[in-house]
């Protein structure tokens, strides 16, 4: 015990001080009964942490030094609670308050990870060329050296208020897609072209929409033109022949990728169903010559 208590076995030795700040900011003042401290170096902690976290994948802010200074004030906020916890004795502690330290610490994190994965957003990486060059994927450099594909967020609160729009760049989750298609639940990110009540068939290089070549948004018009990197749309699948056409429900849309010739979309498995569309994805934050809005 002399490794963890003082020799009058009343209070903690330097380095367990350390344990509880370091799950939580604050924790140690608090548990010293500097309620009132700990709870400012908590609050302000996580305050410089969601702050840091939103200039980083919010589409407003064009650079990421305003999250990384936001992040660095966060870590000094949380290095000063630690060492001021240090400064003050912390009293001996039974095992029950330990363990309820550790558990909301635990708490905290899931709590956090789990409200901004449903209602804020979410992060992803993109591996493949299905959208290039709307969402770069996993290539190799002039070097040879491999390069990961964009990283992007999305807006997961997107179509709880409204449904997904034309030209919208989406997740989508490949659930109820044939198996031979797709092997288990996946998630892929297209385009979409199609809404309810639409009549979708592809004339290369261009999509039609009830018999009309898309031109709006203007993103189509790009693509069709094969301009800024873009190679049209080419017929396969389903649309593979002049006339086929895939009549959308009320409750379907029809999703392409924006480099269509490596893409698995809507002319290989059809249209998808509006409850599998999780997300908008509108924001690629990384790698930072990247940074932007998706067009």
């Amino acid at each position: 015990m002399s490794l963890i208590l003082t020799d009058d076995r009343l209070a903690y030795r330097l380095w367990v001080k350390i344990v509880p700040s370091v799950l939580i900011p604050g924790a140690c003042q608090f548990l010293a009964g500097r309620k009132r401290v700990g709870l400012l170096f908590f609050l302000a902690a996580n305050f410089l942490g969601a702050v840091a976290f939103f200039l980083a994948v919010a589409p407003m802010c064009k650079s990421i030094i305003p999250a990384a200074i936001a992040g660095m004030l966060m870590f000094f906020m949380w290095l000063f609670a630690i060492i001021d916890g240090c400064l003050n004795p912390l009293p001996r502690l039974n095992w029950k308050t330990w363990i309820s330290v550790i558990s909301l610490a635990v708490l905290i994190a899931l709590v956090c990870v789990l409200c901004l994965r449903q209602f804020v957003g979410r992060c992803f990486t993109n591996s493949s060329r299905a959208m290039q060059p709307t969402l770069m994927g996993d290539r190799k450099s002039n070097a040879g050296q491999v390069q990961k594909g964009d990283r992007f967020t999305v807006n997961m609160y997107a179509y709880r208020l409204k449904k997904p729009q034309r030209g919208d760049v989406v997740i989508f989750n490949t659930r109820g897609i044939s198996p031979s298609l797709v092997k288990g639940d996946s998630l892929f990110v297209k385009r979409v072209v199609g809404i309810p009540g639409d009549k979708v068939s592809i004339n290369p290089p261009s999509v039609l929409v009830n018999g009309v070549k898309l031109a709006e948004p203007e993103i189509f018009k790009r693509i069709a033109e094969c301009s800024n990197g873009y190679a049209g749309y080419t017929s396969m699948g389903l649309l593979g022949q002049a006339g086929d056409e895939i009549a959308l429900g009320e409750d379907e849309y029809f999703v392409l990728g924006d480099n269509s010739t490596n893409s698995l979309d809507g002319r290989f498995f059809g249209a998808i169903k509006r409850d599998a569309i999780l997300g908008k994805v509108v924001w690629i934050y990384w790698p930072p010559d990247r940074r932007g809005k998706p067009e």
